[in-house]
């Protein structure tokens, strides 16, 4: 599965290469590849989730997913690497502020995660 999403996110990148959410589904597709064997895939596609992210965020600093996924990811990191339900709280809030004035660019912009968000916020409080 995260094969075919390479494939069809690398057509998406020669479309629109500096597309936010493009950019936070390639982050999404090699955390695909990383749970396969978290402990030996780590190395390889740990920086490529966060350089993900990094550039989704910086590409429009407004798009909730990014902060949800981005919650997602510190939710599912051990408290003695960073993570933990502290640590992602406050991108979940951020999360769930931005879908209040969120508009989608175009008709096939995506316009998931807002009710994903709102749930993960109730889960970390």
């Amino acid at each position: 599965m995260a094969d075919a999403a390479d494939a069809l996110i690398a057509k998406a990148e020669a479309l629109e290469p500096k597309n936010s959410e493009v950019t936070l589904e390639k982050s999404m597709a090699a955390t695909l590849h990383m749970m396969v064997d978290p402990s030996t895939r780590w190395q390889k596609f740990g920086t490529i989730i966060n350089q993900g992210m990094a550039t989704a965020k910086q590409l429009d600093p407004n798009n909730p997913r990014v902060y949800f996924w981005e919650g997602q990811n510190i939710l599912g990191t051990p408290t003695q690497f960073g993570g933990g339900k502290d640590k992602a709280k406050p991108l979940f809030e951020k999360s769930v502020e931005l879908y209040k004035s969120y508009k989608p660019v175009s008709s096939i912009y995506p316009v998931w995660g807002q009710k994903s968000a709102e749930e993960m916020l109730e889960r970390v409080k």
